[in-house]
């Protein structure tokens, strides 16, 4: 909400036009409001501003879901991260969601597409090409997703598998 965080990332977006990038994404939109609820205004203002200022810049938040109908005007897509398998830093390994929060995805792919929204959807897997990525797969394939899934770290290139 200070104005001095919303000219920086107005800068920032700008930078990042400017070297050649076409759009930005806003990550751990959630976690800025599960920590700082009364932030939500400013979050929206600033996502807002951005589009206002860059009309064709390709904009994004990483979930955010509470927000979605709030930013849906000013955004193109939301990555949904953890989209049916994720790394649990607790235990250290990577692990299935159980049935009632791949009920929960379905249903908030669903409402984020009823809002107009592309819904990008990010699952980790320690291994290409096994049964995690297949997971993900058999849900995107239900959900008519676009996918990507890699490592925690995020450094290994997509592989196409065969479901089985």
């Amino acid at each position: 909400s200070s104005p001095r965080w919303v000219n920086y990332t107005l800068c920032e977006v700008r930078e990042a036009l400017a070297s050649g990038f076409n759009g930005v994404l806003f990550d751990d939109v959630d976690d800025a409001i599960d920590y700082y609820p009364g932030e939500a205004s400013g979050v929206i203002n600033i996502i807002k501003l951005v589009s206002e200022n860059y009309p064709n810049a390709l904009i994004g938040v990483n979930r955010g879901f509470q927000l979605a109908p709030n930013l849906s005007p000013y955004i193109q897509f939301v990555l949904y991260e953890d989209y049916g398998t994720y790394y649990n830093f607790t235990t250290n390994d990577y692990q299935y969601l159980d049935a009632s929060q791949v009920n929960r995805l379905i249903n908030t792919t669903n409402y984020l597409k009823s809002l107009g929204l592309m819904v990008l959807a990010l699952g980790y897997s320690p291994l290409p090409c096994d049964s995690y990525s297949d997971f993900v797969a058999s849900l995107v394939a239900r959900e008519g997703v676009p996918y990507y899934v890699g490592g925690i770290n995020l450094t290994r290139l997509p592989t196409t598998c065969i479901i089985g």
